[in-house]
C-alpha cells in the first residue's frame, strides 16, 4: 500500500513535470482522440492529462531528447508483458542503440509489480556484476497470470 500512496503523492509532481514538458506539447491530440473512440474510457485520460498540463508549471523541452540515446554503458531495461504505459516494444526500441544492454520482460506483469523477488534479484545482479549480458532470468519462467482481485 505504501507504493500506491507514493505514486499518488510525490510521484505525481514528477510525472506531470516530465509529461507536461516533453509529451503533451508534441502530442497529436486529434489522432489520440480518434484512437480513443470506442474504448472503455474513451478520451477521459487524455482530457485529464491535457487539463492538468494547462495549469502545471513546466520548462521547455530539450529538442535533443527525442533522439535515440547511444551509449556503451551497461543498461538494464525492464518491461512488463502486460504494461500498457511502457510496453515491451518500447524497451526493444531503446535497446537498439545500447550494445551493452539487456531487456528483461516480466511475464504477465508490469514494470513495477510483484514478481516474488525475481525482479529485485535480477536488478541486484545487474548492479553487482556491472553488466547486463549474463543475467540469470530463470526465476521469471515460473510466473503465472495474476489472479483477478475482488473484494
Amino acid at each position: 500500500h505504501r507504493y500506491v500512496r507514493g505514486i499518488r503523492g510525490v510521484y505525481v509532481g514528477l510525472f506531470l513535470s516530465v509529461s507536461c514538458t516533453e509529451d503533451i506539447p508534441t502530442l497529436d491530440v486529434a489522432a489520440a482522440r480518434t484512437a480513443a473512440k470506442g474504448t472503455f474510457l474513451g478520451a477521459y485520460r487524455l482530457d485529464e492529462q491535457i487539463a492538468a498540463c494547462r495549469i502545471w508549471p513546466r520548462g521547455a523541452a530539450n529538442p535533443t531528447l527525442r533522439k535515440p540515446l547511444k551509449s556503451a554503458t551497461p543498461t538494464l531495461i525492464v518491461s512488463g508483458e502486460l504494461d500498457p504505459a511502457t510496453p515491451p516494444r518500447f524497451g526493444d526500441e531503446v535497446l537498439r542503440t545500447l550494445p551493452n544492454g539487456a531487456h528483461v520482460v516480466i511475464p504477465y506483469g508490469s514494470h513495477s509489480g510483484d514478481t516474488g523477488g525475481c525482479q529485485e534479484k535480477v536488478m541486484s545482479e545487474f548492479v553487482r556484476e556491472g553488466s547486463a549480458k549474463q543475467l540469470e532470468r530463470g526465476c521469471f519462467d515460473g510466473m503465472k497470470v495474476p489472479a483477478f482481485v475482488v473484494p
